[in-house]
């Protein structure tokens, strides 16, 4: 395990801003190393309001459309744990259009689990998960528990299992899927 003790201070020290800056504005390394940069300290559960406060979300989900594969994995990885905090982050994350965007993301390659990650965590909202099946996450999800990713198949399982929650019509769609 990494040594976490030094985030407090990194964040106390204002890295923050600077960091949804090179989000915002950054070349595409500097977007990616900002994303990692913030996925570190979304670690630590102590930060997440930190990071919700500084603005992070948009930027977040703006590299997450349109950054390299490390800037968008980092930010999908950021994105889920914000969305695991809380459920203003999730309603958050779903009003910048991220839904859309993981959904994309679970066609294949290595940032299916990532995708996937965020995706279980944002289902935990009844409004998100109504986006997600709205915006055809479920069949997205079905097929990735025929993929090879195990991660991605246990997120995407997840995932499906808060769509169906308390859902009749999903859980009917689903059956008919197969």
């Amino acid at each position: 395990a990494a040594d976490c003790s030094h985030r407090p201070a990194v964040v106390l020290a204002g890295a923050l801003p600077p960091l949804v800056s090179m989000l915002r504005q950054g070349s595409q390394q500097a977007q990616a190393s900002a994303a990692a940069a913030i996925l570190g300290l979304s670690e630590g559960a102590e930060h997440h309001g930190a990071i919700l406060k500084a603005g992070a979300i948009a930027p977040l989900v703006k590299v997450l459309k349109a950054g390299v594969n490390d800037a968008r994995l980092a930010a999908a990885l950021a994105l889920a744990r914000l969305a695991a905090a809380s459920s203003e982050a999730q309603g958050s994350i779903a009003s910048a259009g991220a839904v859309p965007v993981l959904i994309s993301m679970l066609a294949g390659g290595k940032l299916q689990m990532a995708a996937a990650s965020a995706i279980a965590e944002l289902s935990r909202s009844t409004d998100v998960r109504q986006a997600i099946a709205r915006d055809g996450g479920v069949p997205a999800l079905l097929a990735l528990l025929n993929g090879a990713n195990v991660g991605a198949q246990v997120q995407a399982a997840a995932a499906i299992g808060n769509i169906c929650a308390d859902d009749e019509a999903s859980q009917s769609a689903i059956a008919k899927s197969g």
